[in-house]
């Protein structure tokens, strides 16, 4: 295997890693959501930056792997070795859905925040 294709793969391992850790963060932080409840109106600000930081991370996370398989068909396609874009393409498959979760917290956030009066 030639340095450009490890180097595709060791892009490809870490990319998918960081996507992975914000689709679990973004669990993570819906489960909290309800035990926090009562006290949003005191760290709505904080709360709120960081799930619109993680809502642009998806986005980010979801153009980076279009780009990536396009660049697989474009570059790679034909070469021999252990190369695939199959982590590229379950981040692509799983970052609406990671959108889904991000965009309900932050809307019930600022429901919460509303109904607070802040």
């Amino acid at each position: 295997m030639n340095r450009q294709t490890e180097r595709f793969n060791c892009f490809e391992k870490l990319l998918f890693r960081i996507h992975l850790g914000f689709l679990g963060f973004g669990f993570i932080l819906f489960g909290l959501l309800y035990l926090l409840i009562d006290i949003l109106e005191q760290i709505g600000d904080v709360f709120t930056s960081v799930i619109l930081t993680a809502l642009a991370v998806i986005m980010i996370s979801f153009v980076t792997s279009v780009v990536r398989i396009i660049r697989y068909f474009l570059k790679f396609k034909g070469e021999e070795g252990n190369i695939g874009i199959k982590r590229s393409i379950i981040t692509m498959l799983t970052s609406p859905i990671a959108f889904i979760i991000y965009y309900l917290v932050l809307f019930r956030v600022m429901l919460s925040m509303a109904s607070c009066g802040v």
